[in-house]
Formats: C-alpha cells, structure tokens, sequence
C-alpha cells in the first residue's frame, strides 16, 4: 500500500516539473519573440 503511494507521488512530481518545463520554455520563446519586435 505504502509503495503504490509512494510511486503515485513520484507520478505527480514529474509531472509538475513537466508542467513547469514546459511553462518556461512557452514563456521564454514569448519574450525572445517580443524582443525580436522590439529589436526591429
């Protein structure tokens, strides 16, 4: 029982850095594409 907890919590985990990877990069291309405008 303790183990299937455990491996659902390490689930949630990767996905929450997933989650945050991914809102990163989306918000990293957002700004490069904002300053490619201002830029130009």
């Amino acid at each position: 029982m303790k183990f299937h907890v455990i491996l659902l919590y390490v689930k949630w985990i990767k996905r929450l850095m997933e989650i945050k990877q991914n809102s990163y990069l989306t918000t990293n291309k957002k700004s490069t594409f904002l300053y490619a405008l201002l830029v130009r």
